[in-house]
């Protein structure tokens, strides 16, 4: 494989990957800046920001225009001990998050958020200023262009303005600032909150605010959000409960059905392999039966042959012997077997004979005598029992 096609395997699976990740954004995450907006695919498949006032989603990014924002340094180093001060200081507010960056030289490093009552209920809130932070260097600053509509005295949407917010990090904690007449570029930020602007500034405008938000949530620690949980009080924990439970419930229904159709095509599989095995363990078994049958009908008549004697082996002994010799009587006599017949020469006939493993005590019952140039014999023997069996020998 080419390293252009790895190039482009990559470069496929991080499409994939973006894809899947933009459409959970679509489905389960909003932007609320006074009003409510839900992230979603464009014709060109890129994200974008579309207004829905009906969209409840389970996680909210909160505009700067909606939550107060703290950077502050605790005299504690104890994480355990910082958490309870916290605790106590945020007792009565339920709409107070905060996270702890780390702690050196004894102090302690705290950002927390206040979002404002407008903001709508979601499981997780997370402030916009956050993900922007987490998503630059250090010594950077981020310049976000925003469009953004102004509130009337009642805490509702009024005109819309345009303005800038300055967003940076200085000794690990988050500082942002709208624009102001005094502070009306990066430049003047980074000096009032101590950030070293050593990096280009990024800036996002309007039309990348999507694109920016999403690609930053992908870079949230997972750990950081259980810090933004919603705490739910006694009248909306049903609520919230419903809320965690429907989609749990859908995922978990889906995963049921994934687990059920997968184990169901794994057992039709096994019993179709099983039933296959079957038929050849029963083709073998067939086989092996017919093989224990065969083997015990030879044992059966190797045991009856064992004891029997026959005189079957008294045609080993003249198979060959047939070409040469015209026998006109074979019989049996005191346990000796006669052969009478005529041939070329009788004592060569009777050498052959004697010859053999099988035949004992082999000789001529009576004298030779000629007949029409070939010599009439009787030639009488015993077969040697222990050799009857050998027949590779004749």
């Amino acid at each position: 494989m080419t390293t252009e096609t790895l190039t482009n395997n990559n470069k496929l699976k991080l499409s994939i990957k973006s894809l899947l990740i933009n459409k959970l954004l679509c489905k389960f995450v909003g932007y609320f800046n006074g009003q409510m907006y839900r992230f979603a695919l464009n014709d060109e498949k890129n994200i974008e920001l579309k207004a829905d006032k009906a969209f409840s989603p389970l996680l909210i990014i909160v505009a700067r225009n909606y939550y107060k924002e703290e950077a502050q340094e605790y005299p504690i180093e104890n994480k355990g001990e910082l958490k309870k001060l916290l605790a106590l200081e945020q007792a009565n507010n339920e709409q107070g998050y905060y996270h702890i960056w780390g702690n050196s030289e004894g102090k302690s490093q705290v950002n927390k958020w206040f979002f404002n009552h407008l903001v709508p209920n979601a499981i997780i809130k997370l402030p916009e200023t956050l993900l922007f932070a987490l998503s630059a260097k250090k010594s950077q600053v981020t310049v976000v262009n925003s469009i953004e509509l102004e509130q009337d005295n009642n805490g509702g949407g009024g005109n819309t303005k345009s303005s800038d917010l300055f967003i940076g990090r200085s000794n690990n904690l988050i500082h942002s600032l709208k624009s102001t007449k005094l502070v009306n570029s990066s430049q003047r930020f980074a000096m009032s909150v101590g950030v070293s602007q050593l990096e280009k500034d990024i800036i996002v405008k309007p039309l990348q605010l999507a694109h920016s938000l999403s690609f930053a949530l992908t870079l949230l620690p997972a750990n950081m959000l259980k810090n933004f949980i919603q705490k739910p009080n006694t009248q909306n924990k049903i609520q919230w409960l419903k809320s965690i439970a429907i989609p749990f419930f859908l995922v978990f229904s889906a995963y049921l059905a994934l687990s059920s159709g997968y184990l169901s095509y794994k057992n039709y599989s096994l019993q179709q392999t099983l039933a296959n095995k079957r038929t050849q363990i029963n083709t073998v078994l067939e086989q092996q039966q017919y093989f224990d049958q065969q083997l015990q009908r030879y044992y059966a008549l190797q045991n009856f042959l064992k004891d029997q004697s026959t005189t079957s082996s008294l045609w080993l002994v003249i198979a060959d012997l047939f070409p040469q010799v015209n026998f006109t009587n074979i019989r049996i006599a005191q346990n000796r077997f006669v052969l009478r017949g005529t041939t070329e020469k009788a004592t060569d006939l009777l050498e052959k004979i004697a010859a053999k493993v099988q035949v004992q005590d082999a000789k001529f019952d009576y004298p030779t005598r000629k007949s029409r140039n070939k010599e009439v014999f009787v030639i009488s023997f015993k077969l040697n029992i222990n050799n009857t069996t050998n027949k590779g020998k004749l």
